[in-house]
Protein backbone atom coordinates (compact mmCIF):
# COMPACT_ATOMS: atom_id res chain seq x y z
CA UNK A 1 0.00 0.00 0.00
CA UNK A 2 3.16 2.32 -0.31
CA UNK A 3 2.71 2.82 -3.71
CA UNK A 4 -0.74 4.03 -3.36
CA UNK A 5 0.10 6.61 -0.37
CA UNK A 6 3.38 7.44 -3.09
CA UNK A 7 0.88 7.73 -6.05
CA UNK A 8 -1.34 10.10 -3.78
CA UNK A 9 1.12 12.03 -1.98
CA UNK A 10 -0.03 11.35 1.65
CA UNK A 11 2.10 10.91 4.35
CA UNK A 12 4.03 7.50 5.14
CA UNK A 13 1.05 7.06 8.10
CA UNK A 14 -2.52 7.55 6.20
CA UNK A 15 -5.18 5.06 5.85
CA UNK A 16 -5.09 3.34 3.28
CA UNK A 17 -8.54 2.58 2.63
CA UNK A 18 -9.47 5.85 1.90
CA UNK A 19 -6.96 6.12 -0.95
CA UNK A 20 -7.85 2.94 -2.48
CA UNK A 21 -11.07 3.63 -3.16
CA UNK A 22 -10.97 7.18 -3.88
CA UNK A 23 -8.29 5.52 -6.94
CA UNK A 24 -10.76 2.50 -7.06
CA UNK A 25 -8.27 0.42 -6.58
CA UNK A 26 -9.12 -3.43 -4.06
CA UNK A 27 -6.54 -3.55 -1.34
CA UNK A 28 -4.28 -6.71 -1.74
CA UNK A 29 -6.26 -9.45 0.36
CA UNK A 30 -9.84 -7.97 -1.39
CA UNK A 31 -8.08 -9.02 -5.04
CA UNK A 32 -7.71 -12.64 -3.64
CA UNK A 33 -10.93 -12.77 -2.65
CA UNK A 34 -11.59 -10.91 -5.99
CA UNK A 35 -10.17 -13.49 -8.13
CA UNK A 36 -11.69 -16.44 -5.92
CA UNK A 37 -14.99 -15.37 -6.68
CA UNK A 38 -14.24 -15.45 -10.30
CA UNK A 39 -12.70 -18.98 -10.72
CA UNK A 40 -16.36 -19.42 -8.97
CA UNK A 41 -17.85 -18.02 -11.93
CA UNK A 42 -15.76 -19.88 -13.97
CA UNK A 43 -16.68 -23.11 -12.83
CA UNK A 44 -19.96 -22.85 -11.88
CA UNK A 45 -20.45 -21.10 -15.93
CA UNK A 46 -18.06 -24.61 -16.99
CA UNK A 47 -15.41 -21.82 -18.24
CA UNK A 48 -12.42 -23.91 -17.21
CA UNK A 49 -10.62 -26.16 -18.90
CA UNK A 50 -11.50 -29.91 -18.64
CA UNK A 51 -8.65 -31.01 -16.60
CA UNK A 52 -9.87 -28.76 -13.64
CA UNK A 53 -13.04 -31.15 -13.28
CA UNK A 54 -11.26 -33.53 -11.74
CA UNK A 55 -10.07 -30.83 -9.12
CA UNK A 56 -13.22 -29.15 -8.50
CA UNK A 57 -15.49 -31.63 -8.71
CA UNK A 58 -17.58 -31.74 -5.06
CA UNK A 59 -18.55 -27.84 -6.35
CA UNK A 60 -20.34 -28.95 -10.05
CA UNK A 61 -23.52 -30.24 -9.92
CA UNK A 62 -26.89 -29.75 -10.92
CA UNK A 63 -29.23 -31.00 -9.05
CA UNK A 64 -31.10 -29.64 -5.93
CA UNK A 65 -29.79 -30.96 -2.25
CA UNK A 66 -31.24 -29.88 1.44
CA UNK A 67 -28.04 -28.05 1.84
CA UNK A 68 -27.84 -24.01 0.27
CA UNK A 69 -23.71 -24.27 1.41
CA UNK A 70 -21.52 -25.77 -0.68
CA UNK A 71 -19.82 -28.77 1.44
CA UNK A 72 -16.63 -28.22 2.11
CA UNK A 73 -14.62 -31.11 2.51
CA UNK A 74 -13.03 -31.77 5.74
CA UNK A 75 -9.00 -31.33 6.55
CA UNK A 76 -6.39 -32.77 8.87
CA UNK A 77 -3.96 -29.75 9.50
CA UNK A 78 -4.44 -26.31 9.81
CA UNK A 79 -2.32 -25.32 6.82
CA UNK A 80 -4.74 -27.03 4.63
CA UNK A 81 -7.98 -24.56 5.51
CA UNK A 82 -5.38 -21.75 3.52
CA UNK A 83 -5.54 -23.93 0.23
CA UNK A 84 -7.36 -21.46 -2.26
CA UNK A 85 -10.21 -24.07 -2.84
CA UNK A 86 -11.00 -24.32 0.66
CA UNK A 87 -10.90 -20.57 1.32
CA UNK A 88 -13.01 -20.04 -2.25
CA UNK A 89 -15.64 -22.12 -0.51
CA UNK A 90 -15.25 -21.02 2.86
CA UNK A 91 -16.00 -17.17 1.06
CA UNK A 92 -18.64 -18.32 -0.89
CA UNK A 93 -20.63 -19.89 1.67
CA UNK A 94 -20.16 -16.72 4.12
CA UNK A 95 -21.95 -14.20 1.08
CA UNK A 96 -24.69 -15.97 -0.05
CA UNK A 97 -25.16 -12.79 -2.59
CA UNK A 98 -22.11 -14.00 -4.48
CA UNK A 99 -24.39 -17.09 -5.24
CA UNK A 100 -26.94 -15.38 -6.63
CA UNK A 101 -24.90 -13.13 -9.00
CA UNK A 102 -22.97 -16.03 -10.60
CA UNK A 103 -26.79 -17.90 -11.58
CA UNK A 104 -27.92 -14.24 -12.71
CA UNK A 105 -24.98 -12.44 -14.68
CA UNK A 106 -25.34 -12.77 -18.39
CA UNK A 107 -21.68 -12.62 -18.97
CA UNK A 108 -18.38 -12.59 -16.77
CA UNK A 109 -17.68 -8.69 -17.55
CA UNK A 110 -20.91 -8.00 -15.79
CA UNK A 111 -20.06 -10.45 -12.63
CA UNK A 112 -16.49 -8.69 -12.50
CA UNK A 113 -17.81 -5.63 -12.36
CA UNK A 114 -20.58 -5.94 -9.60
CA UNK A 115 -18.39 -7.54 -7.65
CA UNK A 116 -15.60 -5.20 -7.79
CA UNK A 117 -18.21 -2.37 -6.95
CA UNK A 118 -19.33 -4.23 -4.23
CA UNK A 119 -15.82 -4.43 -2.76
CA UNK A 120 -14.68 -0.83 -3.34
CA UNK A 121 -18.47 0.28 -1.75
CA UNK A 122 -17.35 -1.34 1.30
CA UNK A 123 -14.45 0.66 1.67
CA UNK A 124 -14.93 3.87 3.57
CA UNK A 125 -13.88 7.62 2.39
CA UNK A 126 -13.12 8.44 6.07
CA UNK A 127 -10.47 6.87 8.13
CA UNK A 128 -12.37 4.64 10.85
CA UNK A 129 -9.50 4.71 13.88
CA UNK A 130 -10.53 6.68 16.50
CA UNK A 131 -7.80 9.40 17.33
CA UNK A 132 -5.71 8.03 14.60
CA UNK A 133 -2.14 9.58 14.43
CA UNK A 134 -1.74 9.94 10.87
CA UNK A 135 -5.30 11.91 10.39
CA UNK A 136 -5.29 13.86 13.66
CA UNK A 137 -1.36 15.30 13.55
CA UNK A 138 -0.98 17.47 10.69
Amino acid sequence: MRAIQTITNSKYNSQTEPLSKLLNMVKLPDLYKFELYKLFYKIQNEHIPHYFTTILNPLIHHYNTRREAVQQSKTMHTFAQHNCLFYMIDLINKSPIIKVRVTTSQAIQSFVFSVKRDILNSYEFLCSVPDCYGCTNT
